[in-house]
């Protein structure tokens, strides 16, 4: 057996190298499914989300299995049974006895002795049912975000937003300005939805067909979600604009407001990470823009019509699509500490009359309404545009901002706020 072209085995990979070694899952899945085909990738794709979804489950259920104390087993240890369990419970088409043969012949990388009390557990397991037990109660995220959670929110929302993030969820593709006219260039797309509000955004039915064929080969999409289109919205970019793109980094937000300036106006593009900064170069190589690589809470801008401030967060809005974010230690404080820094400063770089739109991708209060309530009680110059001139209403809050999440929205969470300098 080649472990190499081996899916289970690949999928191995990326759970260490994601829960284990606390790398980016998105960027470990890529390197991992390059070169496989359509079949291969979203197999992977499904194990590998799910089981990391389900990780304080799947380990409650092994305890009742293992002999011993489970949790002095190692990571790579667990994560073979992780595998095993999620297979034999959540996906049904896979008959059990592959699950068990093909987990127990990766397991003997480790030892013969390890695949031999890999597959007695699986066989158990399956012996009983083959079902995960629910149980109530349990939070499958890391403790900093359990304690987010239950500050900041009833159980019966946190019951929502837990659904929420267990769903595999939709991929929603913006249409590039230059193909929107030319649809025949993607005939062959199946379409699920269109959004209801921005009729560019669109979910199809094979999003990793997508992805392969007209994000990465054609270049006539863009993965992104609607949210990211109401915060652009909400810069209402006029011709000639000055813009900062403050956060700039991976450059998503970037490609849209370019496509809207059309060339005209001047847009500056900044993120304080080098390697970072280097794919907005390889992004907008041979196209007229301004790129720095600068800490924005030290370093000073010429000033500016618009500001887009897409801070830095906990991303606690975009779990669903990014399950390795529910294992994080976030420390809630210094994140919003270092949002208000960015606030402040880049208050200073927009013109009398300009707009700064601050945006998260979190569902914390803290870290979106709480930060805008404090700069507008110590800065009289500025003033509260209400979000709703711009983008649909049912999106915008009592406050007068954007404000998205599992708790009133069918999209992932977002917030923006929209500031006048007077």
């Amino acid at each position: 057996m080649n472990l190499n072209k081996d899916s289970r085995f690949r999928s191995l990979q990326v759970l260490n190298n994601v829960l284990i070694d606390k790398k980016n899952l998105k960027y470990e899945f890529n390197k991992y499914v390059s070169g496989l085909s359509l079949k291969d990738t979203s197999f992977i794709k499904f194990l590998t989300y799910g089981v990391i979804r389900k990780k304080k489950t799947l380990d409650r259920n092994i305890c009742d299995y293992y002999n011993g104390d489970y949790s002095k087993t190692s990571e790579i240890y667990k994560n073979y049974f992780r595998l095993g369990f999620y297979q034999i419970s959540c996906m049904n088409s896979i008959p059990d006895y592959a699950s068990v043969n093909s987990t127990v012949e990766i397991a003997k990388k480790e030892s013969l002795k390890f695949s031999r009390m890999v597959n007695a557990i699986l066989m158990s397991f399956i012996r009983d049912g083959g079902k995960i037990k629910q149980i109530k109660g349990l939070l499958n995220y890391s403790k900093s975000i359990e304690n987010i959670l239950i500050e900041n929110f009833s159980k019966k929302d946190i019951l929502k937003i837990c659904n929420w993030d267990d769903k595999s969820g939709e991929v929603w593709f913006r249409i590039k300005e230059d193909v929107a006219k030319k649809v025949d260039k993607l005939i062959d797309i199946k379409i699920s939805k269109v959004h209801r509000f921005l009729n560019n955004y669109i979910a199809l039915e094979n999003s990793q067909y997508a992805i392969n064929e007209y994000v990465k080969k054609k270049n006539l999409l863009e993965v992104q979600s609607p949210g990211a289109g109401l915060v652009v919205k909400l810069l209402n970019i006029a011709k000639n604009d000055k813009v900062l793109d403050a956060c700039a980094a991976p450059g998503g937000k970037s490609k849209y407001i370019y496509e809207i300036m059309k060339g005209k106006g001047n847009l500056w593009l900044n993120d304080k990470s080098h390697s970072r900064c280097k794919l907005l170069k390889n992004s907008f190589k041979d196209k007229k823009v301004n790129i720095t690589s600068k800490d924005a809470t030290l370093g000073t801008f010429s000033i500016m019509d618009k500001i887009l401030i897409d801070t830095p967060c906990s991303c606690s809005g975009t779990i669903q699509k990014n399950p390795d974010i529910r294992w994080k230690n976030i420390n809630i404080k210094k994140l919003v500490e270092s949002q208000y820094a960015l606030l402040e400063k880049l208050s200073h770089a927009i013109r009398i009359g300009g707009a700064i739109v601050y945006s998260t991708c979190s569902i914390y209060s803290n870290e979106n309404w709480q930060i805008i309530d404090k700069f507008l009680k110590l800065n009289s110059d500025f003033l509260l545009d209400d979000a709703s001139q711009y983008i649909d209403s049912c999106y915008v809050d009592s406050n007068g901002c954007l404000s998205v999440s599992p708790l009133n929205g069918e999209m992932e969470g977002v917030f923006g706020a929209r500031l006048i300098r007077v």
